[in-house]
């Protein structure tokens, strides 16, 4: 989970400062940019740890279902 906090703590540091830049160049453009690369980071992340979360539950069902079929 600390691995994970970091990641989201260095996304946020980026987009701040790239927000930043855009705003000191006055450029709309910079920041729709920046906005649209992070909700597509945010986005992929959020697939990816709900494919990971589904992962886990069946790589947990398939254990159960072979202690079960030893213990028969």
């Amino acid at each position: 989970m600390k691995n994970d906090e970091r990641k989201a703590g260095v996304l946020s540091v980026i987009f701040c400062v790239s927000q930043m830049i855009a705003c000191f160049a006055h450029s709309l453009t910079g920041m729709a940019v920046s906005t649209a690369i992070f909700m597509l980071i945010l986005a992929q992340s959020a697939s990816r740890s709900k494919l990971e979360r589904r992962l886990r539950k069946y790589r947990h069902a398939a254990d159960r279902r072979i202690a079960d079929e030893l213990n028969k």
